[in-house]
Order: structure tokens, then C-alpha cells, then sequence
């Protein structure tokens, strides 16, 4: 062993002995890059132990050739490390040829020069916050091998033609913003083993070219927008370990191939448009041991395989329309670890009892026809035991007993059943006091039996029930309960001092609770989440409540009887971004230090008795989204000095204004119309996708929340429980306004609904309404508005509710394709007014001319009188397991089924319809 040892240390002295000490000039290079890095010394780091008086080739990180030339340069995530350097330096040491600088952060666009590197092989700059564009020479550097740029989240590019012989092996450019198609030269790379494009913008096809990469392992195009059938010869690479598909375009059927061999070992082809059978021979392949084939459209029954010898261990076929009997062969499958049939059209009676496999870490069945048989005590023995375990939504109308056996359970879901009665106090005990979530939404549970022993319980849905009486007491251990939509009627007093503080996510929403908000939630130091909205709360808010909580993200008091001021005392490191205090009788001003809560996106101040001038202040909250101040006492003027073009003080994100049904008077405000930015730039230059408005917590709690829109038609109030981000509202109906509609409203080139109805406005429509061409409702009525309409309101072909009402307008009814739809309860009450759509002849006037022919086929739509509001509502449940709901069932009945439609298109198919139409 010393022999051994003595020859190791020799040869190693040889080789640095060769190596020769480093150059000056090259170590004057190091030396200014480690001066320009920002660092902490007292940290342990590699560049601590870069001694100016060393030699350079010796230090960590670093390699010399013969000559004393620096080639290797590798300061990869050195947790030291907090700020980069000036990265032209590295073209002082144009002999590197490996360059590893992951997680250093330059924060500069991509540099040119990587291509002057002659002998360059490896370049990994993952995570280093380049931005731009990367030269197409990169890709073709005739020495690399291996390249890596991903995670750069504003880096893009595209990929260029690649010459024969290359020889590249590892491409990994996951999380940029590469686009374009996949080159079919991407074949001439035959050392390639991985390729990682995984949420990037590439498209087109996948290039039949890969099959002749016959060293490829991983293969990884996740996230992006390939679309076309996925080539067959991909499961014939010889030495394909991992393909991972998912969450692109992909359409076709796979083709069962038959007696096919592979060394595929993790398969993910879900979230994609794959439709036909299932193919079967992916149970054949020996190696393969996690398939994922959900959120596609694969159809029909399964087949029971015979004598199947498979190592799965994961399989996912959710969200798919197979149907039938579950195969038994599934429940032979003695390696599985992880089912998920859910939301399928399986109909065939669930045999637990089947499982070769003695432990599942995850069965999950939800959402399907499926039958649960009672089990004997004898046949409980062969139950397989449950790390998770998802019966939603199975017809289930008991509580199963064969849970008491579970040992291992830690999560169970038996939400949107027909389960009645009592919830049983063993439930509490399952998995030896381990359970940890338990969701019993969506039944019709009635009580509750005492004793409760929670044991280890975190997470608790009892929303959706008819229990009553009084809110149980938490669980010890608690940080999510969900106590909303039954028919509770108190709560101690105390329970806020109970709560554990661990708890950052509480609702009694939609219960009969009465009484005050006690004080004691001011102590509740850990809550983010606090829904007490409809209920009989009375009294005041304690000034506390948001004082004392710094952690407050949302607090929803809502449809109350709550009176006073508002007395709450918001503090610098306000935390709050959603503030709904409407339908209360709350008195008074709105409190100044909410100018304190810089992260607020949601304030609904709505249906109250507040007293107060516009809060111009406001436009310092840069993130609002919705501001909703209707139906209260505001008065004034709404001029803001502070706002208009040219300023900083704007509402770069403010989409939903409404004060309508106050005493505001005086002019409509040109600067407020000039400061709505979201408003005012078109789509495609916000870079933008349509999205939910919506709050998911950062944390590990999993806590989300939708906002919600309020219409209010011909005296009926719906609820729309999801807001696209996109959707854009003003409703500055029932004030006092007076004067002109000023020019600048057309700047609000993506405005979907306008409502300044049931004012004193007086002059013309301007002509300048015709620049709103994302508009889809315009309520002018009960105004003194006199002159012609503008013929340019021809071309707002997205315009499904108009109303002109009661002003003093004459002269002819300009005619188009969409205007033609309106029926005489738009423009009744104008004595001044003839043409088609009110059946009075225009005899004698000239037909008006047409700015721009109208040659778009509209579907014919439903007039309404229309007086809009728009308010925050609350939706919570938790994140990747619960599905709000889209839309209440109830509110259809209020209406016809025309309106209906036409709600339906303005609000949730303007993501996808308005775009076609567009084109």
C-alpha cells in the first residue's frame, strides 16, 4: 500500500512539474477578475485560496497547459460568489477550452467572442442571466462537446444548420427562449447522448433525422410547441434511456409495436393531443419503469395482458377517455409504486384486494364510474398498504371502513361524493395518527363525533358540507383549513389563540356565523389567508388585524354587516395583496397607510358607506390590478394633477376601475384614462399570455386564490368566478359627470367593457370610439350626449352589447353587419334617431358613408340594458388539488340562454377566440 501510495504522489509531482507555472500576463487576467467578483470571504471559496503571490496553475479551479496557458476556467456554483465579473476578460485567455461559470451571475447580453476559443470544449454558463441573442456560430465550434445555456431565462436564439462529424455530445438549453425549428442536420451530430430543450419556443416537427443518433440517452423536449405525430424510429434508438415529450403539440396515434426492444427507461408523453388506443407495448419493455401518457386523448377499453413481467414502478394515464373495466393486469404490477387512472370513464368495481405490490406510495382513482366493494375482515389482510390515497368523485356514499386498517396513509382524498352523516372519530387515527391531509369537500356530511384526536393532521377541507353548530377546534398541528360553504353558526372567541402557528391559510366563508372579529386574530402571527366573507359578522374590525400581521397576503371580510371606519393600521412591511372589505356598512375614509401595502393588486372597497374624495394617492401602487369603489358616498371631482403622459405616477397594471353609483362629479378625467398603461398598450407589446387573475403562495403551502368578476344585468347580480388577465373594465355609471367624453378614451386601444351611462354628460360621441377595437360592451345611455352616431362605430366588430338610450342623439342609425344586430332598446329615448333598427324611415336624410366597408360575418347577438360593476370575490383551495369552480350552475336560470353565451364569449374564450377572429 505505501509502494502504491509513493508511485501516486511521484507521478502526480511529474505532471504539475510539467505543467509549468502560469504566465504573468495570464495571471493578471485572474487577478482583475477576481477583483471585479463580488464574494464573501469569509466563506469558504475557491477564490480565497487565489494567492497573489502563488502560482495560478495551481489554483482551484484552474488547469495550464505545458506552456503555462490557462484552459480550464471553472467557478460553478461557488455559493460565495454574489456578483459576476466584466466577461470580455475571459477573450485574454484565448487558450481556454473547457469554461464552466454556472450560477455566476453577469446579467449582460451574450457575448460574441466564444467562437474565437479554437480549442474549445466545454461551455457551460447555466443560470447566468445572459439576455439576447447567441451567434449560430456557437452551435457550430467544429471542437465542442459539450454546451450548456440553459436557464437563462431571457437568452434566445435559434439553432443553425450543423455540420457532418461534429463532435458535440451534450446540448442542453432548457428555460430559455430558443425558438424555431430543430434543423434535420441536427442528425450529422452522431456523438450526441443527451439533448435538453425543455421549455423553450421551438416548434415545427420533430425531425425524422434523431434516428441516427444512435449514442442518445436523454432526449427531453418538454414545454415547447412541436406539433405533428411523434416518429416511430424514436423507439428504436438503441441507446435512448429517457424521453420526455410532454407538454407540446403532438398529435397521431402511436403504432403498437410488437416484439420491439429498448432500453427506455422513463417515458413522458402527456399534455399533448395523442389520441387511439393505448399501446401495449410499452408493458413489454424490460427497462421501462415510469410511463406517463396523461392529459392526451386516448380512447376505449383496456385489454388484460397476459403473463406481463414489467418493472414499472410509475403510470399515469389521467385525463384521458379510456373506459370500462380496469384492466387486471395493472394490479400485477408488483414493482408499481405510483396509479393514476383519474378522470377517465373506467365504470368497473375497484379491486384493492389485487395488488401484487404490498405498498403504494400513490393510488389515485378520482373522478371515474368506479364502485367500491365492502370488504370483509378476512380479505383486509391482503389490502396493500397506502402512502396516498384519491377517491374523489367515485360514487362513494360512506366513509370506506377499510381505511381503519391503513397504517401508512398519509393523504386521503374522498372530496365530491355522496358521503352523509357523521364523520367518524377513527378517521382521525388513520395511518397511526400520520395522516397528514385529509379532504372531505363537496359531501353532505352532517355532524361531527367528539372526541377529536387530530393527531398530526396539517391540511383539513370540510368545505361544501351541511355541518353545523360551532367551527370545530383546529388541529395542533394545522396550516390549512377550509371550514366554507356549510351552515356553521359561531366560533369561540378564542380560536384564534388556539390556531397553531403553523396556520397560514383559514376560511369560514359562506357559513351563518355571527358575532364580532375577535381580537385575537391579531395574534395569529403566521396567517397569509383569512376569509371570513359572507357571514353576520357585525361590530368593527379590530385596528389590529393587519397590524400586528405582517404575513397577511389576502383578508377577505366581505358580505358582512361590519360598521365604523376602517380603523386598520397598515405598517411599512405591509405584505397584503388582496384587501375585499365590500358589502359592509363600513363608514368613513379609506385609510392612508394602505399606501404602505406596495404589493396590493386587489382592493374592493364596494357596496359600503364610505365618505371620501378619489384617493389619487392610490396610483403609488404600482401593482393594482382592480380598484372597486362602487356604491358608496365618494364625491368630488376625479382629476388627478399627478397622472397623465410623461409621468412616472401611473397604474402600469390597474385592468378593472370601477366607481360607479357614488356622488363623483365635475369632468371625466383625461389624465386617469392616460394613466391606465395595461389599458392603453396594445397586447402583443405587453409579451403577455392570457392567464386567471390569481394569488399562489410562495411558500410550500400550496395556497391559491381567483379573482372573480360581478355584472350586474337588469337588476340581477352574477358572479363570474374567473377574470382572465387580460379582461379590462371602466364603470364610472351613476355619478354626476358632466361635460364632454373626452378624445382620450379611444387611447384605450384594449378596453373590453365601458360604462359611463346615468350621468349629465353633454356634446357628441367622439369619433375617436372607433380606436377601442377589443371592445365588446358600451353603455352611453341616460346622458345628454346630442349630434350624430359615428359611423366609425361600424368597425367595432367585436361589440356584443351596446346601449345609447335616453340621450338627445338625431340623424341616421349608421348600418353594418354588427350594428344591424342591436334591436330598438339600444337607442330608444333619442326622439332625433331614424333607421333600420328602430323601423323609423329616414326619408329625406343621407344614407352616412362608411369609413371602412364591413365585410366580417358577425353572430347575431341579444341586446341588454347593461350596467356593469366589477369586484373581487374568493375562491381558495389548494394548489394541484383542488379545481375551483369555472362557473356558478345557479345564475343561468336568472337569464336566457343568449346572454348567457355572450358572457360566456366576452369572459373566458377571449384568450383563444378573440385571436382567430383577429386573424
Amino acid at each position: 500500500m505505501r509502494i502504491l501510495m509513493f508511485n501516486m504522489l511521484l507521478l502526480f509531482s511529474n505532471v504539475m512539474h510539467a505543467l509549468g507555472e502560469c504566465l504573468p500576463d495570464q495571471k493578471s487576467v485572474l487577478l482583475q477578475i477576481r477583483s471585479e467578483i463580488t464574494y464573501d470571504s469569509s466563506e469558504s471559496t475557491n477564490l480565497v485560496l487565489w494567492d497573489e503571490g502563488g502560482d495560478c496553475c495551481r489554483w482551484p479551479g484552474l488547469s495550464c497547459n505545458a506552456a503555462g496557458y490557462i484552459t480550464s476556467l471553472d467557478l460553478s456554483y461557488d455559493e460565495s460568489i454574489t456578483g459576476g465579473f466584466n466577461v470580455s476578460l475571459l477573450y485574454k485567455l484565448p487558450s481556454l477550452s473547457v469554461i464552466r461559470l454556472d450560477g455566476v451571475n453577469f446579467s449582460t447580453p451574450f457575448p460574441n467572442f466564444f467562437t474565437d476559443f479554437t480549442n474549445l470544449t466545454v461551455l457551460s454558463l447555466k443560470n447566468c442571466n445572459f439576455s439576447g441573442t447567441v451567434p449560430h456560430k456557437v452551435f457550430q465550434v467544429p471542437t465542442l462537446q459539450t454546451i450548456d445555456l440553459s436557464s437563462n431565462f431571457m437568452l434566445g436564439g435559434s439553432l443553425p444548420d450543423v455540420p457532418e462529424n461534429g463532435l458535440l455530445q451534450s446540448l442542453t438549453l432548457h428555460d430559455t427562449n430558443f425558438s424555431g425549428n430543430l434543423p434535420e442536420s441536427l442528425g450529422n451530430l452522431r456523438l450526441l447522448s443527451h439533448i435538453d430543450l425543455a421549455y423553450c419556443d421551438f416548434s415545427g416537427s420533430i425531425p425524422a433525422s434523431i434516428i441516427k443518433l444512435s449514442k442518445l440517452v436523454k432526449l427531453s423536449l418538454s414545454g415547447n410547441s412541436f406539433s405533428g405525430p411523434i416518429p416511430a424510429s424514436l423507439f428504436f434508438l438503441p441507446s435512448l434511456q429517457t424521453l420526455s415529450l410532454d407538454g407540446n403539440k403532438l398529435f397521431g396515434h402511436i403504432n403498437d409495436l410488437q416484439n420491439m426492444t429498448s432500453p427506455l427507461e422513463l417515458l413522458d408523453l402527456s399534455y399533448n393531443n395523442l389520441e387511439g388506443t393505448i399501446p401495449f407495448f410499452f408493458f413489454q419493455l424490460q427497462n421501462l419503469t415510469s410511463i406517463n401518457l396523461s392529459s392526451n386523448k386516448f380512447f376505449g377499453q383496456m385489454i388484460d395482458l397476459q403473463n406481463v413481467t414489467s418493472p414499472l414502478q410509475y403510470l399515469d394515464l389521467s385525463s384521458n377517455d379510456f373506459e370500462g373495466t380496469i384492466p387486471p393486469f395493472l394490479f400485477q404490477l408488483q414493482h408499481l409504486r405510483v396509479l393514476d387512472l383519474s378522470s377517465n370513464k373506467f365504470n368497473s368495481i375497484i379491486h384493492l384486494t389485487k395488488f401484487k405490490s404490498h405498498y403504494i406510495d400513490i393510488l389515485d382513482f378520482s373522478n371515474n364510474n368506479l364502485i367500491e366493494t365492502t370488504l370483509s375482515t378476512s380479505e383486509l389482510p391482503l389490502l396493500p398498504q397506502f402512502g396516498q390515497l384519491n377517491l374523489a368523485s367515485c360514487n362513494l356514499q360512506k366513509i370506506p371502513d377499510f381505511l381503519k386498517s391503513q397504517s401508512q396513509l398519509s393523504w386521503l382524498d374522498l372530496s365530491n361524493n355522496t358521503i352523509g352523516g357523521e364523520i367518524p372519530n377513527w378517521i382521525w387515527g388513520i395511518g397511526n395518527g400520520q395522516l397528514y391531509y385529509l379532504n372531505l369537500s363537496h359531501n353532505s356530511l352532517t355532524h361531527m363525533k367528539e372526541p377529536m384526536e387530530y393527531g398530526s393532521l396539517h391540511f383539513l377541507d370540510l368545505n361544501s358540507n351541511i355541518l353545523s353548530g360551532q367551527i370545530p377546534r383546529s388541529p395542533p398541528e394545522a396550516e390549512y383549513l377550509d371550514f366554507s360553504n356549510n351552515i356553521f353558526s359561531t366560533i369561540p372567541l378564542d380560536f384564534a389563540d388556539q390556531i397553531p402557528y403553523l396556520i397560514s391559510f383559514f376560511s369560514i366563508a359562506k357559513n351563518r356565523v355571527s358575532g364580532k372579529i375577535s381580537t385575537s386574530w391579531c395574534r395569529a402571527a403566521y396567517l397569509k389567508v383569512l376569509d371570513l366573507s359572507h357571514n353576520a359578522l357585525h361590530g368593527t374590525i379590530p385596528s389590529c388585524l393587519v397590524q400586528n400581521n405582517s404575513n397577511l397576503i389576502v383578508v377577505n371580510l366581505r358580505g358582512n354587516h361590519l360598521s365604523g371606519e376602517i380603523s386598520l393600521k397598515f405598517q411599512d412591511d405591509c405584505s397584503l395583496e388582496t384587501l375585499d372589505l365590500s358589502q359592509n356598512l363600513l363608514e368613513g375614509k379609506v385609510p392612508p397607510s394602505l399606501i404602505n401595502c406596495t404589493e396590493l393588486k386587489i382592493l374592493n372597497l364596494g357596496n359600503n358607506k364610505i365618505s371620501d374624495t378619489f384617493p389619487c394617492w392610490l396610483n403609488k401602487l404600482s401593482n393594482l390590478h382592480i380598484l372597486v369603489l362602487h356604491s358608496n358616498h365618494f364625491h368630488g371631482s376625479v382629476s388627478c394633477p399627478m397622472l397623465g403622459i410623461g409621468v412616472n405616477n401611473s397604474w402600469p397594471s390597474l385592468q378593472v376601475i370601477d366607481l360607479s353609483s357614488n356622488n363623483f362629479s365635475g369632468h371625466l378625467p383625461t389624465e386617469l384614462f392616460l394613466a391606465l398603461k395595461a389599458i392603453l398598450v396594445e397586447r402583443n407589446e405587453l409579451n403577455s399570455k392570457a392567464d386567471y387573475l390569481h394569488f399562489t403562495s410562495k411558500g410550500g403551502e400550496g395556497i391559491y386564490y381567483q379573482d372573480s368578476v360581478i355584472l350586474s344585468l337588469k337588476g340581477q347580480t352574477y358572479t363570474i368566478e374567473k377574470v382572465l388577465s387580460i379582461f379590462t373594465s371602466i364603470d364610472f355609471s351613476s355619478n354626476q359627470f358632466e361635460g364632454g367624453i373626452p378624445e382620450s378614451v379611444g387611447e384605450l386601444k384594449q378596453l373590453y367593457l365601458l360604462n359611463i351611462s346615468h350621468n349629465a354628460l353633454t356634446g357628441n360621441i367622439p369619433p375617436s370610439l372607433q380606436n377601442l377595437k377589443a371592445l365588446e360592451a358600451l353603455d352611453l345611455s341616460f346622458n345628454n350626449l346630442t349630434g350624430n352616431i359615428p359611423v366609425q362605430l361600424e368597425i367595432l366588430t367585436f361589440l356584443e352589447i351596446l346601449n345609447l338610450s335616453y340621450n338627445h342623439l338625431v340623424g341616421r342609425i349608421p348600418r353594418s353587419t354588427q350594428l344591424d344586430t342591436f334591436d330598438a332598446s339600444s337607442f330608444m329615448g333619442n326622439k332625433g334617431l331614424c333607421g333600420f333598427q328602430i323601423n323609423v324611415s329616414c326619408t329625406g336624410i343621407d344614407e352616412p358613408a362608411s369609413p371602412i366597408p364591413e365585410s366580417e360575418e358577425k353572430e347575431s347577438t341579444h341586446h341588454v340594458d347593461i350596467y356593469i360593476s366589477v369586484a373581487f370575490g374568493f375562491v381558495a383551495g389548494l394548489g394541484g388539488i383542488f379545481v375551483p369552480l369555472l362557473l356558478s350552475s345557479k345564475w343561468r336560470s336568472y337569464y336566457n340562454k343568449m346572454i348567457d353565451g355572450i358572457l360566456l364569449k366576452i369572459f373566458f374564450q377571449r384568450g383563444q377566440g378573440r385571436r382567430k377572429k383577429s386573424r
